[in-house]
């Protein structure tokens, strides 16, 4: 299986959780669109983020059937 890799950088850093979330809603929708076009479904998403300070932590979801849809893959993040 194909790994699909998104990301977003920012100048500066992102202060809120709900800041956060709206960045995996806009990753989910571009990520359902690539496995759309693929005609596939995806089952495991990991979402890396980079604080300023040089931490980094890894969210992985998973699903026990495929998705590509927006609204399923951010709600496993939820």
């Amino acid at each position: 299986t194909a790994s699909l890799l998104l990301e977003r950088r920012f100048a500066e850093p992102i202060a809120t959780a709900d800041a956060a979330m709206a960045v995996l809603d806009a990753l989910a929708h571009q990520a359902a669109q690539a496995l759309e076009d693929r005609h596939r479904g995806g089952r495991r998403f990991v979402a890396r983020l980079y604080r300023s300070d040089g931490h980094v932590i890894d969210l992985a979801v998973e699903s026990g059937v495929p998705l590509r849809d927006p609204a399923r893959i951010r709600q496993l993040f939820q």
